[in-house]
């Protein structure tokens, strides 16, 4: 429970940290051009991924608040230990790309398959507790006690609608 808590509370920060760790100390151990290159469009493209996937973890109905499950927590944990290992690797970065790509797809598609189905529980759940109404009765509702409210208007305009209310009335005779 201690690290469902944490996993849950940490997730925001690693968000932003983990595209600028790859990025950073990626870019430190590359060995060409051209995966400085990978670096700099991967970097963002993981700072997306990581965002999806937390945006599908906490809008999921019927979870928890700040607590994440045993599915998410070994889902996040996938991804953050596979961009640590992805940018510790100089020689075998591509490989480790390839895995960190595969897996954060994965995790996407674990996390939206799961939000899918808590949501199509909650719905199947709220449609079970709905009762719709099947007896329509033709009685009358007395609704009590009614208090009417007669306004006369006195004043100077008064008078004036009075005039023009008796024009329109003529000029249709």
């Amino acid at each position: 429970m201690v690290l469902q808590r944490l996993m849950a509370r940490l997730q925001p920060v690693l968000t932003v940290l983990l595209p600028l760790w790859l990025f950073f100390v990626g870019g430190f151990r590359a060995q060409s051009g051209w995966q400085v290159l990978a670096l700099g469009i991967g970097a963002p493209v993981l700072f997306v991924a990581l965002i999806v996937l937390a945006l599908l973890i906490f809008l999921r109905p019927g979870r928890t608040p700040r607590l994440f499950d045993w599915v998410d927590v070994v889902v996040v944990l996938v991804v953050d230990v596979l961009v640590i290992v992805a940018s510790m690797l100089g020689d075998l970065a591509w490989l480790s790309f390839l895995g960190l790509a595969v897996a954060a797809v994965g995790a996407i598609a674990l996390s939206g398959w799961r939000l899918v189905q808590a949501g199509r529980q909650s719905v199947r759940h709220m449609h079970e507790q709905f009762q719709p109404r099947t007896e329509i009765s033709a009685e009358t509702i007395d609704g009590g006690e009614y208090t009417v409210i007669e306004v006369e208007e006195s004043g100077p305009d008064a008078n004036d609608r009075v005039d023009e209310s008796d024009r329109s009335g003529d000029s249709r005779a």
